[in-house]
């Protein structure tokens, strides 16, 4: 049976009419389905608007759960995206979408979990003996404080959460007070808090050479123009920030100067100092995204700038993938911004993740589990290093938890990992722009499969492409 389904093109209203078969899978997993489905056919463009939720649900005379559901699966798989007092836009005919596909492609043809490994996503390594998630989560329910967590956040959760953030960025080497601190609901939310906050459509954002793919998402949401600055193995070169600030009317640069994603660059002390010297020269203000910081012996690039700095870092690469808090600090300048966006920052956390955060930090179990992180990276880079070839590993620090590989341009990489169930992050989701320049290089995540065993199965076959 055929479903209509209305999307806004260009102001302008737009039918679209996928085929849903609500025997297979459930109507939720056909939506997401049909939408790649005209995605890849180009029936749906980027920025294409979706319905709101509940009017989709009465178009499809189906449950708004179903909906809601349809719309995280195809949020998380990056065919759409979600912007407060917009609505939903279409994404997925970029690049990115095919770091989330790879998976389903391999076991819709046959391959189970066993024989298809993931190196693509960057998650915290599990770790199969500590079960202190679920003894804390069972603790906090135990307390009964339904008042607490059942309802909006309470002034003295936030405080709390808030002395707790100082605690965490303290140990980061990164000076901060409670009064200069936002919460968020991870460092994306709050990066995306930011950048409504702060940047018109049409600016233009000053970025690495290679970028993280959410960065890319954001930019195309908020019409934001990326300008990328060449970089070498410790990051950005001062010298390429200095010729691009100059050619370009940028206020903003978005940094990543601990275990860059996705090069794992990170920056020594002295290109730290001559980075921040450049920032103060050309007058930007300097986003720092630090969410990998946890893991490496470098203090943020911000304490260099506490003038010219806005930082953000979360929990959820260093602690627990499911511990979904994230921290900006910033002056006093940009704080009235930041928290009039309640609705992009605290009123997207979860209580109960709240109270996590908060005892893990106070006892002490949150440090404890990024120093685990630390010691498993180590294990897992020994592991590469001895499978790949030398040559191919461009990373230099040995606690990066990603790994980008220097690829042979005879190679479609991307081809021929899948054909041997192997999912990559391929160079080109990480391009700030479409015609960019760029060598063949991977990303590869060391933490992503389950155990040390399957990361070495995966790093053999894909050393087999390599030879």
């Amino acid at each position: 049976m055929t479903q209509y389904i209305y999307c806004m093109t260009n102001n302008k209203p737009k039918i679209w009419l996928p085929k849903i078969d609500k025997t297979k899978r459930g109507v939720y997993h056909a939506i997401v389905d049909a939408m790649r489905h005209d995605i890849e056919a180009g029936v749906l463009k980027a920025g294409d608007q979706l319905p709101p939720q509940r009017e989709l649900a009465w178009q499809l005379q189906v449950n708004l759960t179903t909906i809601s559901r349809a719309y995280r699966e195809a949020m998380r798989q990056h065919l759409i995206g979600g912007e407060v007092g917009r609505g939903t836009y279409i994404l997925a005919n970029s690049a990115e979408a095919s770091l989330f596909e790879l998976r389903d492609k391999g076991l819709a043809k046959g391959r189970t979990q066993t024989d298809f490994i993931d190196l693509s996503t960057n998650i915290p390594a599990r770790n199969a003996s500590d079960n202190r998630f679920n003894q804390t989560l069972r603790t906090i329910t135990a307390a009964n404080l339904t008042t607490l967590y059942e309802e909006y956040h309470a002034p003295m959760l936030l405080d709390q959460l808030k002395i707790a953030a100082t605690k965490w960025l303290n140990w980061r080497k990164m000076p901060s007070k409670p009064e200069n601190i936002v919460l968020a609901g991870g460092a994306q939310t709050a990066l995306q808090a930011i950048l409504i906050a702060l940047c018109n459509a049409g600016d233009s954002i000053l970025v690495e050479q290679y970028t993280f793919p959410g960065m890319k998402d954001f930019a195309r949401q908020f019409g934001l123009k990326l300008i990328p600055i060449n970089m070498d193995k410790q990051g950005i070169l001062p010298n390429e920030l200095t010729k691009i600030a100059k050619k370009n009317n940028a206020k903003y640069i978005i940094l990543v100067p601990n275990h860059q994603n996705p090069t794992g660059a990170v920056m020594s002390a002295e290109r730290q100092q001559q980075v921040a010297k450049t920032i103060v020269a050309q007058n930007l203000t300097l986003i720092e995204d630090d969410v990998y910081g946890g893991l490496s012996n470098m203090p943020p690039l911000s304490a260099l700038l506490p003038d010219q700095a806005i930082y953000l870092t979360s929990l959820s690469k260093t602690v627990s993938f499911g511990l979904r808090v994230g921290f900006i600090h910033t002056k006093t300048e940009h704080l009235a911004a930041l928290t009039h966006a309640t609705n992009l920052t605290q009123w997207s956390l979860s209580p109960i993740m709240m109270q996590m955060a908060i005892d893990w930090i106070e006892d002490g179990t949150a440090f404890d589990k990024a120093a685990w992180q630390l010691s498993e990276i180590s294990e897992r880079r020994k592991i590469a290093d001895n499978i790949l070839p030398k040559n191919n590993i461009s990373t230099r620090d040995k606690n990066s938890p990603h790994l980008w590989l220097n690829i042979p341009q005879s190679i479609d990489i991307q081809s021929e990992c899948e054909k041997i169930g192997l999912n990559i992050a391929p160079v080109s989701i990480f391009l700030p722009q479409q015609r960019q320049k760029h060598q063949n290089h991977i990303r590869i995540s060391l933490v992503a499969p389950a155990t040390r065993q399957n990361l070495a199965i995966g790093l053999k076959r894909l050393a087999e492409i390599l030879a």
